[in-house]
């Protein structure tokens, strides 16, 4: 079906390392080789967000307040949290942590052995499931799933919250120079270092929603100005 529609490309979103190897399975089994040439593997490295699940009995909307303590784990199986993380991460006190595309912020009060607390200075509506973002996530080893990608030979892979260029370079080192590398800056760090970063990607996407939580407003378009013009010099 998909060879008949006739797209240019064809992006997957791949937010789940673990969901990665059965993804690659599915394409090297239905995939032609005119389909592989459009497709673009849109990964969670070198960095990825977090997820924030209710438990059962909270629903699906929950209205957060003011200097109130909300509690989460990392254990799935732990019945007195307020909500959990869905991916663990390792949290650190002090952290600020937004929510979504900027509706909300946390900030983690303390750690626990198995979580911590949350308090925010302002009210909103917090949605089942809704990403976190960290201004401090820490950079990601090479996954094991790195190296299934070149079995199936993509177009491209895009990469999320890139920073420096460095990063870029320990991934294309495992990968075949046919496989084009897509930069996704999403923080003021990344662009800082965006003209770094665009000599290392064959080509640079902004991430509006997110570079938005990371930088000021009225900064905004003038990174968008910036990212136009490192890529039109390369």
């Amino acid at each position: 079906m998909l060879d008949r529609q006739n797209a240019d490309m064809i992006r997957i979103n791949c937010s789940k390392d673990y969901e990665i190897k059965a993804l690659i399975q599915t394409i090297n089994s239905y995939f032609t080789d005119n389909l592989r040439d459009k497709l673009m593997l849109d990964l969670p490295i070198p960095q990825k967000k977090s997820r924030l699940h209710f438990n059962e009995m909270k629903g699906n909307v929950i209205r957060i307040s003011p200097y109130n303590e909300y509690k989460f784990s990392f254990n799935k199986n732990v019945e007195e949290v307020f909500f959990i993380i869905s991916d663990e991460c390792d949290l650190q006190e002090g952290e600020l942590l937004y929510v979504g595309d900027g509706e909300g912020m946390f900030q983690v009060k303390r750690k626990t052995q198995n979580g911590g607390v949350f308090v925010t200075n302002k009210p909103f509506e917090l949605i089942n499931g809704k990403a976190i973002s960290r201004i401090n996530n820490n950079t990601k080893g090479i996954p094991e799933f790195i190296k299934h990608i070149n079995t199936i030979l993509p177009n491209a892979i895009i990469l999320s919250f890139v920073e420096d260029p460095q990063q870029i370079l320990k991934i294309k080192n495992q990968l075949p120079s046919t496989i084009n590398i897509i930069s996704k800056i999403e923080t003021q760090k990344g662009i800082d270092h965006i003209q770094e970063i665009v000599k290392q990607s064959d080509a640079v996407m902004l991430g509006r929603g997110d570079l938005a939580l990371y930088s000021p407003l009225k900064d905004f378009l003038y990174n968008q100005n910036k990212s136009n013009e490192s890529n039109e010099a390369k």
